[in-house]
């Protein structure tokens, strides 16, 4: 028998076992080329909608409810000629009033406070006419995202109300907080744009395929507003045609980072006596570890009580007293801290 009459017979013979291993191949690679091609789909998906949220941004800083010196930008940019912007953002609710009398609230919606270079970080850069519009806000203008501007029936040249939470030194339900009334500002703003997504009407810091509801305004008339001047808790850094490595931003920051920025202030209450003071009422634990690494340096932590009492005579008591825990001082009595060394745990110094 010839090989040609021996292949032919065999390939008619297991016909059937063929015909399943050749669909089963076929079937693989469907299945296969799908995923790639889907796999492309999703990161072309996702790669867009990243450049929606982040346009030209390369690096940002987002500070959240502390606050840094907003010409820090400024001092980056020296270092690095790398286009770079500050941003105050913070979180609050939106209310509008429709035709028909009803008044809308939404909630979780991001206040942010940005000047005219802010808008220069999207992609594309080329501005429409309400991109131009956004990027020349003045005070008492808002404009917002169209996620927003739809769930809250609203259209250009409607008056909207922003109501978003005074920054305060502690959390709200710590002890020491203070409670009062004005605890939220509520601002009453001019709709001036709605931004689609192409015009950084997206912009968000966090990764999400959930569009945000963005309200943009003037950062010099928030600041303004919340008392709180040439404050920003954003920075971003990148642009066209920008490529700054994270170690050259790294380098630039720790050069341009001063205490302020840090929330601190440092007074000289006596000849060769320095004191570091926090904004937050405590010193952050690397900032504390690295000021008492000094020589001579001395921590204290100061809090409120409710009474000092005369425990052999209670009727003699002082109530809301302040309390000061030291460490004795290294040099001893004539150092900083007046807590001898040998002051036990049940002891105070009055």
């Amino acid at each position: 028998m010839k090989a040609r009459t021996l292949v032919r017979r065999s390939l008619v013979f297991y016909a059937r076992s063929h015909a399943g291993v050749l669909a089963g191949v076929a079937a693989a690679t469907a299945a296969l080329v799908g995923a790639l091609l889907l796999g492309d789909s999703v990161r072309y998906t996702l790669q867009h909608l990243a450049r929606l949220r982040l346009g030209q941004i390369a690096f940002a800083v987002e500070a959240g409810p502390r606050f840094f010196r907003e010409d820090l930008a400024e001092r980056v940019a020296s270092l690095t000629s790398v286009p770079t912007t500050s941003a105050l953002a913070l979180p609050g609710m939106a209310i509008s009033g429709t035709a028909d009398g009803d008044e809308r609230q939404v909630n979780r919606v991001r206040v942010i406070g940005v000047e005219a270079d802010f808008w220069n970080f999207a992609d594309p850069p080329a501005s429409n006419s309400m991109r131009a519009r956004a990027g020349a806000l003045q005070a008492g203008e808002v404009a917002v995202s169209r996620r927003l501007a739809e769930e809250l029936g609203a259209v250009v040249g409607d008056e909207l109300s922003l109501r978003i939470a005074r920054p305060v030194a502690l959390p709200r339900e710590a002890p020491l907080a203070a409670r009062q009334d004005g605890a939220t500002l509520r601002l009453r703003v001019r709709l001036v744009a709605v931004l689609e997504d192409n015009d950084f009407g997206r912009f968000d810091l966090a990764a999400g395929q959930i569009a945000p509801r963005n309200a943009f305004v003037r950062r010099t008339w928030l600041q303004e507003r919340l008392a709180k001047p040439q404050c920003a808790n954003i920075l971003l850094i990148g642009g066209a045609n920008a490529e700054p490595t994270q170690a050259e931003i790294s380098s630039a920051l720790q050069a341009a980072w001063r205490a302020q920025d840090s929330g601190l202030r440092i007074e000289t209450p006596a000849a060769g006596v320095h004191q570091i003071l926090a904004d937050r009422v405590f010193l952050d634990g690397a900032i504390a570890e690295a000021a008492l690494a000094q020589p001579d340096a001395v921590g204290a932590l100061t809090y409120l009580v409710n009474e000092i009492a005369n425990a052999d005579a209670i009727e003699y008591s002082t109530p809301y007293s302040f309390v000061n825990a030291l460490a004795p001082s290294p040099n001893g009595p004539r150092g900083l801290s007046p807590v001898p060394p040998d002051l036990n745990d049940d002891e105070i110094v009055l």
